[in-house]
This record gives structure tokens, sequence and C-alpha cells, in this order.
């Protein structure tokens, strides 16, 4: 009788495996693929950029907006990179 419920509870831990694992590689495919794509809108502030400029002041306004663009990939790597080590902190640490 006990060796029926060994049997389960490891077909259970399995399964869980399984199924957690499943999860996590969708959640960390979406989470990669929202972090590869142009969110911060680089291609509409280009497309509606003032049309009177001259040419230094159009390479001053590619590079302000290049560096904005840039700063926020930044911010949001570090926010990416806190909530990836928050989570085991908070699974293994934050119990106690």
């Amino acid at each position: 009788m006990a060796n029926r419920y060994k049997v389960r509870a490891i077909r259970n831990l399995g399964s869980a495996g399984y199924t957690a694992g499943k999860y996590a590689g969708k959640a960390t495919e979406k989470v990669f693929r929202y972090m590869a794509t142009e969110n911060y809108g680089m291609a509409d502030r280009m497309k509606y950029m003032p049309k009177n400029l001259g040419f230094i002041d159009t390479m001053k306004y590619a590079l302000w907006q290049f560096l904005i663009t840039v700063a926020c990939s930044i911010l949001a790597g570090i926010l990416m990179f806190i909530l990836i080590i928050s989570i085991p902190y908070l699974l293994f640490e934050g119990w106690k």
C-alpha cells in the first residue's frame, strides 16, 4: 500500500516538474520576445520628427532620441535583472 503512494507521489512530482518547466519556458520566451522588439517608439519619433530642421539639428535630434532609447533599454534590463534575482530570494529567503 505504501509503495503505491510512493509511486503516485513520484509520478505527481514528475508531472508537476514537466508542467512548471513548460510554463516557465513559455514565460521566458514571451519576456525575451518582448525585450527583442522595439517598444520605445523610436520609429514613431523619427517618423514625426519636425520637417524644417537643418542637417546638424536633425543629427542632434536623432542622437538625442537614440540616447533616450538606449537609456530606456538599459533601465528595462536592470529592472528585468532585479526581477529575476528577486524571485529566488523570495522563494528561499523570504519564507523564513
